[in-house]
């Protein structure tokens, strides 16, 4: 019973003065984050330890496969021509082929100024004399739901 006790004293030293070492992540390039009391290292790729013959490469820790990045974009511009940008009282809009599609123009904080209905047309204009001096943004849906976004100066 002496015995056990005597390790049992032995050990749990060792066991607390564990739990105070903290890991680190020793790495060839990752970075650190620590916020509210988290801490997260992070590594992009491991040091090989050992390299056996046959083409085998032991490592430790994280490992990362392959990486694809994979994107699904579509051609949302269908408006050929935009001008003048900036504009004085008005400014034009040229598309490649006769479209019918919805415009619409609202200022920075995003009210609505106008909505427009064009059919069947390849250019259109726009009278903006009336606007005060600023940006403006300029949509235009088609009938497939794609749009084309514009930012337009209004200048004086």
């Amino acid at each position: 019973m002496k015995s056990l006790y005597v390790s049992i004293c032995l050990l749990i030293p060792f066991v607390g003065l564990a739990q105070l070492n903290s890991p680190d992540l020793v790495s060839n390039s990752g970075g650190s984050f620590s916020s509210g009391g988290y801490h997260m290292d992070f590594s992009v790729g491991e040091i090989a330890i050992e390299q056996f013959g046959n083409g085998v490469v032991l490592t430790q820790g994280f490992h990362q496969g392959d990486l694809s990045i994979v994107t699904d974009v579509e051609e949302l511009d269908f408006i050929s021509k935009i001008y003048p940008n900036p504009a004085q009282s008005f400014f034009t809009i040229e598309f490649d082929s006769q479209q019918n599609v919805t415009a619409f123009l609202s200022d920075q904080n995003g009210k609505l100024i106008f909505k427009k209905e064009i059919k069947n047309q390849s250019i259109q204009s726009f009278d903006v004399s009336n606007l005060a001096q600023g940006n403006y943004q300029f949509v235009v849906i088609n009938k497939n739901n794609k749009r084309s976004s514009f930012t337009l100066n209004k200048i004086r």
